[in-house]
């Protein structure tokens, strides 16, 4: 893990937050400090995952607005 891209430890925060199946994740700027490629693709893993008909409820504080 040491080697990882900030990104890449990012996502992996992530998806340890979410496999524990919680029935609710609290994000706070989870893209913080991430480059524009890397932010969208964390984006794009939660948006898929929070919008499962059987994933968690989630919340996602951030400062991007797009």
């Amino acid at each position: 893990m040491k080697d990882f891209s900030t990104g890449m430890k990012a996502k992996l925060k992530v998806i340890t937050a979410i496999s524990h199946r919680a029935k609710l994740l609290l994000l706070d700027e989870p893209t913080s400090g991430l480059d524009v490629v890397a932010r969208d693709e964390l984006l794009d893993l939660l948006a898929g995952k929070i919008s499962l008909s059987l994933g968690p409820e989630g919340l996602v504080v951030t400062r991007v607005g797009e």
